[in-house]
């Protein structure tokens, strides 16, 4: 059974949005777009639908919506407070708990939300190394979040086993199955002794179009395959280099990689 939309939170989450305001620092700007009234939006496109699970849903407005957008000169979009964006992120601000790191402050939905709605969550700290985001919108969020200028990856380094109980991590723009090679694999390793519960944006699209395309070009020879796969093709690899699963030839392989890759 496809997961349907729970309207009634994705309208409350929308309501308790953030209201960060419009502004350019260095090479990052935020604009508002007005949507007008009766204006259809997607809340899950046929692309999700298809790699996550979900059932298609659309969302209309009986008042003029405004949606923010955070940009990045020569780097384009890196995410808005759509109503699509905005249900990408129910469940981690549902489902964490306790001290939660988060990785990434954007346009600082996720942090603010897990601040204000979530009794479960006692502490939100933010890193972002993006000193023109944080002066963009480090104040419009929650003075309950504790926002720290960073590298996440480097400020892992130092985290100790404990320290924090649930993370969510987003500096990628992308959902293709580079990005899940490049963030997610080596932020879960960095984890994996040190926060229990860690969830990624749209890692499941990413493991949906990971489990479709391996079967026909993961485990095809190299000489065979034509460029559009060659991406996918590299993910395996690399899990196959990484954590030495045996493969045999068209793709026998005595443990799964899908579960070594994505195991806290």
């Amino acid at each position: 059974m496809l997961q349907e939309v729970d309207q009634t939170y994705l309208e409350w989450m929308l309501e308790n949005r953030p209201e960060t305001p419009e502004g350019k620092s260095g090479k990052i700007s935020i604009t508002h777009e007005v949507i007008p009234i009766g204006t259809e939006l997607p809340i899950v496109s046929m692309r999700n639908a298809i790699f996550m699970g979900q059932k298609p849903t659309k969302i209309k407005f009986t008042h003029p919506f405004i949606i923010r957008h955070l940009k990045e000169e020569d780097q384009g979009e890196w995410m808005t407070d759509s109503p699509q964006e905005i249900w990408q992120m129910a469940k981690p601000i549902q489902e964490c708990h306790g001290k939660v790191l988060v990785g990434g402050l954007g346009l600082g939905v996720v942090a603010h939300l897990m601040d204000e709605i979530n009794d479960d969550i006692k502490e939100v700290v933010v890193i972002e190394k993006n000193s023109d985001i944080l002066d963009l919108v480090s104040d419009a969020i929650s003075d309950g979040v504790d926002i720290r200028e960073g590298n996440l990856f480097e400020y892992l380094k130092h985290v100790e086993p404990e320290q924090y109980d649930s993370a969510f991590f987003d500096i990628w723009q992308s959902t293709g199955e580079i990005s899940w090679v490049e963030y997610i694999v080596p932020l879960r390793r960095a984890t994996a002794k040190k926060i229990p519960h860690v969830l990624c944006w749209n890692e499941v699209e990413m493991q949906g179009q990971l489990r479709n395309t391996f079967q026909s070009a993961a485990y095809c020879k190299e000489d065979d395959l034509y460029q559009g796969m060659m991406a996918y093709a590299d993910v395996f690899r690399r899990c196959v280099q990484k954590d030495k699963v045996v493969v045999g030839e068209w793709g026998e392989i005595s443990q799964p990689p899908m579960k070594e890759c994505f195991a806290n």
